[in-house]
């Protein structure tokens, strides 16, 4: 396979997971939450922002620790569910259908300004880099041999996630 192939794939394999997750808010709940999305994106850069170190100039970030990326990807799942309880707070409260929907449109309109914006931690709409293979490192990979086993984990996680949400569906 070449390399186009499997980051396609791999990227297919993402948004799968994240539809199943869309289906579990909006098709469970009846909520549509325009935000979702924005949740994904928050968790991804944070990811990045905590696992890369001090960039020299032009690009530079504010945290720049280096952290280990297991403790990232941590970091990332507290800040995005934190701005998803936030978003929920506010907009649970009061808001059904369509008025929720724009509540959390404006959430994401919020994020995506954020991230465009504040140029220390983002780097504006520049975006990031400098990000290392998470965990191929730790596994002794080579980047092909790694974005096989990237590509294999996410399919993984995907089935894992699909069982798990039809035998939720089907029970009672």
């Amino acid at each position: 396979m070449t390399e186009y192939l499997i980051s396609i794939l791999t990227e297919g394999a993402i948004f799968g997971i994240m539809a199943l997750g869309l289906n579990v808010i909006w098709g469970w709940s009846g909520d549509f939450d325009l935000a979702y999305y924005g949740y994904v994106a928050l968790g991804a850069y944070m990811t990045l922002v905590l696992t890369i170190g001090r960039q020299p100039p032009p690009a530079e970030y504010i945290l720049g620790l280096q952290l280990p990326y297991l403790v990232a990807l941590l970091g990332a799942v507290v800040s995005s569910a934190l701005m998803g309880l936030i978003v929920g707070l506010i907009a649970l409260q009061h808001l059904r259908g369509i008025y929720f929907s724009i509540v959390t449109l404006g959430a994401v309109y919020v994020l995506y300004v954020l991230a465009g914006q504040y140029v220390p931690l983002f780097d504006g709409y520049n975006g990031l880099s400098g990000l290392i293979n998470p965990m191929g490192d730790a596994l002794g990979l080579d980047f092909q041999s790694y974005q096989y086993f990237f590509l294999g984990f996410c399919v993984f996680i995907f089935i894992l996630v699909f069982i798990f949400m039809a035998r939720v569906s089907g029970s009672r």
